[in-house]
């Protein structure tokens, strides 16, 4: 192998074993119409509102005393609205909390129907967000039901970001950017792992920083996605433990509200859809920040100040308002514990005899993206269920990202340097 093939390898992310990872190249899809785009964006609309509207439609039919069926497609099409992060009015009273696996349902639809017209023009692109776009505002605009509003400021939002956010990760999934062309043959692609670029001269000290930057941000991905699994994991089962300690009060809830068979499936799958907004404030909890569960009302490691509560099942898991355990500061150590996972995943993508700075700065900036990809997620976990007091609930930002990352990155560091260590040592 030459120097040139060495330099250009060094760069590709290696597993564990030191074996590169293989990447497919990506076929040039052309450059795509706009026509395409608009099209695949009404079928994305189309699918994704039956699939919401569904599970409400078999629920009005399997309840004996319910309106007619255009109050349960009525519910269902806000359910959907509700998924793109359209602030609601339900009874008077503003809904804007967005379950994430509701919201899912749309994203995960519109991006696979995005990957079927990615191509190498603005096009497509530009036809899907427009199509879509329109689809949403029209959809928004409709009033099949006296239940709710939605908010057509929201709507404008959510109808531009929603899908141009879908037609972005289907382009990163695909390797087809209308962005970012290849240096080389005059096509309108770039594929994930391509590079020949590297064979091209180089352009002075910025373009070797920005190489060095990009690189870096792709080593760090991974251990990112890792810890970000971890948190949600480790806030999951706080959620399940919390439920399973007040079971008793939760039946209770049920009871009052009254659901019936069918209500409860229904009510217990719209807090199952929310579960990871739960896992996230948990983690909120965990790190420190607590969680913000109304106005001047907070839950962390010393009290529990929560006086009025929306009549949600799950919400009845919240300890009584007054002082908690002193050992519960013991949750901050799950952040530093899954930042030393991120430290030594990051620093196993690298080669063994790789320098320690080197390791050190990928596990800090895999740190870094961990909880930034949190934060993210605490943005739109976040919401109210109501005006005044529960009109803000969640995790308070953004002390809960900055918190996080210094959590990380504390042990992130030592991970890194401990597996750089233990790796000399075997040597």
């Amino acid at each position: 192998m030459t120097l040139l093939e060495r330099a250009r390898t060094a760069a590709l992310p290696i597993s564990p074993r030191g074996k590169q990872r293989k990447r497919k190249r990506a076929v040039d899809p052309g450059p795509g119409s706009a026509w395409q785009g608009a099209g695949t964006a009404v079928a994305s609309v189309v699918t994704s509102l039956a699939l919401v509207c569904l599970p409400v439609v078999v629920g009005w039919a399997a309840t004996e005393e319910a309106g007619g069926w255009t109050d349960a497609v009525g519910v269902g099409l806000h359910a959907w609205l509700l998924g793109h992060f359209v602030d609601l009015e339900v009874h008077g009273q503003p809904l804007s909390l967005t379950p994430l696996l509701l919201a899912a349902v749309p994203f995960l639809t519109a991006t696979a129907g995005a990957r079927r017209v990615v191509g190498t023009s603005w096009a497509p692109a530009l036809g899907f967000v427009i199509a879509y776009a329109l689809s949403l505002f029209v959809l928004g605009s409709l009033t099949w039901t006296g239940l709710a509003g939605a908010e057509m400021h929201g709507t404008v939002i959510a109808a531009v970001l929603f899908p141009a956010a879908a037609y972005a990760l289907a382009c990163v999934r695909t390797g087809v950017t209308p962005w970012r062309r290849a240096d080389h043959g005059g096509l309108g692609t770039h594929a994930r792992g391509d590079r020949n670029r590297s064979e091209a001269p180089a352009g002075g000290p910025f373009s070797r920083s920005r190489n060095t930057v990009r690189v870096t941000l792709m080593r760090s991905a991974g251990p990112a996605a890792l810890g970000v699994g971890f948190l949600m994991t480790s806030g999951t089962l706080v959620v399940l433990a919390g439920v399973g300690a007040a079971l008793g009060r939760v039946g209770e809830v049920y009871t009052e509200l009254g659901t019936g068979l069918v209500g409860a499936v229904l009510l217990s799958g719209a807090q199952l859809a929310a579960l990871p907004n739960f896992a996230v404030w948990a983690v909120s909890f965990l790190a420190g920040p607590g969680i913000s569960l109304g106005r001047d009302t907070m839950l962390d490691h010393a009290s529990a100040e929560a006086t009025v509560l929306p009549m949600v099942p799950v919400f009845a898991a919240v300890p009584e308002p007054g002082p908690l355990p002193s050992w519960l500061w013991l949750g901050s150590l799950v952040p530093v514990l899954v930042g030393a996972v991120v430290g030594w995943r990051a620093t196993r993508t690298l080669p063994r005899l790789s320098a320690i700075g080197l390791k050190l700065r990928t596990a800090l900036v895999a740190a870094l993206l961990c909880a930034a990809a949190m934060g993210v997620l605490a943005v739109l976990a976040n919401g109210g269920l109501g005006a005044s007091m529960l009109q803000d609930i969640g995790a308070p930002m953004p002390s809960f990202a900055l918190v996080l990352a210094v959590q990380l990155a504390l042990g992130a560091v030592p991970g890194a340097f401990v597996t750089h260590w233990l790796g000399r040592r075997r040597r």
